[in-house]
């Protein structure tokens, strides 16, 4: 019944616009207005499992929105520096190739004496979820209540509470994300533990695969800089060049490389050069973020006193790879009411994540982080 009143509306508004306008096509009209009407019936949903609620003013109508916390995101994405893999529902593959010894002298009979290596890298995305309960009369003493729905066995959310809940939910994953790509460890233990216990607030929830960092430490192929300390102002333009020295001269002319690194490294960066006496960077304006003509790249995830120096883009010629199951927040991403007779709503979020490099010795490493 729903869908054949949502064709009605499209129709009708379809036939007016046409008798404004008769020259247009009216397939892609009726198309908007079928998905208009289809959007405006969507129950308005929300999240999160005891939700608390500091603002109780309400002051009559206010601007549409909501002042929320600083935007944070998936930066190692947003800043080009892995790619992803998108719609694995078990495993794939990175496949790599090497050609070396391929160029020899002239002849009439050629001999053999070039070598190919084949081979791959394997993204098995695991499992993890997400999911929270709430009830929406919590906004009852919001300024949104008078857009709450009278009826109380039917509370729902206006659309600009429900949007920036849910952009909320965004922010929170790309910012778990960020850091479970480089810094989480698959712990099954913990994963049973949690299981039977849930995760509590302050719980370790990077658990469900191993990130970038614990696969780099543990890779004897991985180029690592050896004796590793903290990064200070004053040994910071050293230990950049002990990693640049490191990585294989071919792979350092790619304009993709890299210097991934930490907020703080970054600024302890940046006060190395205002700190320099000749052709420093002057103290009321920023650090440069590039060393050698490369980007050095800060990252919310990078734990401190780490650098990692790879190719990192948004294409296929990246060595960093993030393999997940969806993209599109409408495949992994479930908001509706949580029984016939409850007032609650729930969210359920469910995903699988990986991470890779395609080559170890194309990787240079300085950390202080070591993994079991």
């Amino acid at each position: 019944m729903k869908l054949f009143l949502i064709a009605v509306r499209a129709i009708f508004f379809t036939l007016v616009l046409l008798q404004v306008m008769p020259s247009l096509d009216p397939v892609p009209i009726f198309a908007f207005f079928a998905l208009l009407n289809l959007f405006a019936t969507v129950p308005k949903n929300a999240l999160m499992d005891g939700i608390t609620l500091n603002d109780t003013t309400y002051a009559g109508e206010v601007l549409e929105g909501f002042l929320s916390l600083v935007a944070t995101t998936f930066q190692t994405l947003e800043k080009g520096c892995i790619n992803v893999l998108p719609g694995i529902k078990k495993k794939t593959t990175i496949p790599t190739i090497k050609i070396d010894s391929f160029i020899q002298a002239s002849s009439e009979k050629p001999t053999h004496g070039g070598t190919v290596n084949v081979g791959s890298r394997v993204l098995e995305p695991k499992d993890f979820m997400g999911y929270l309960e709430f009830d929406p009369r919590i906004f009852e003493q919001h300024w949104l209540a008078a857009q709450m729905n009278p009826n109380l066995l039917d509370a729902e959310l206006p659309q600009t509470a429900e949007s920036a809940i849910i952009q909320e939910v965004f922010k929170y994953n790309k910012n778990w994300m960020d850091k479970a790509v480089w810094q989480s460890q698959y712990d099954a233990a913990a994963i049973t533990t949690a299981l039977t216990n849930g995760l509590a607030a302050g719980d370790n929830s990077f658990i469900f695969f191993n990130g970038l960092l614990p696969k780099m430490v543990a890779d004897a192929n991985v180029q690592k800089v050896a004796n590793p300390v903290a990064l200070t102002s004053g040994n910071i333009f050293e230990k950049l060049e002990a990693v640049k020295a490191i990585c294989p001269e071919a792979v350092y002319e790619d304009e993709r490389v890299t210097y991934m690194v930490s907020y703080k490294t970054a600024q302890i960066y940046a006060d190395a050069q205002k700190a320099q006496t000749q052709k420093g960077v002057d103290k009321t304006s920023a650090g440069v973020m590039q060393f050698d003509g490369k980007r050095v790249v800060s990252l919310q995830g990078m734990p401190n006193d780490t650098i990692v120096l790879c190719k990192g883009s948004r294409d296929l010629m990246t060595n960093l790879w993030l393999g997940v199951n969806a993209v599109d927040e409408d495949e992994y991403l479930k908001l509706m009411p949580l029984q016939n007779n409850s007032s609650l709503w729930f969210l359920k979020m469910l995903m699988k994540v990986d991470v890779n490099y395609s080559f170890s010795e194309e990787t240079a490493l300085y950390t202080t982080e070591t993994y079991a």
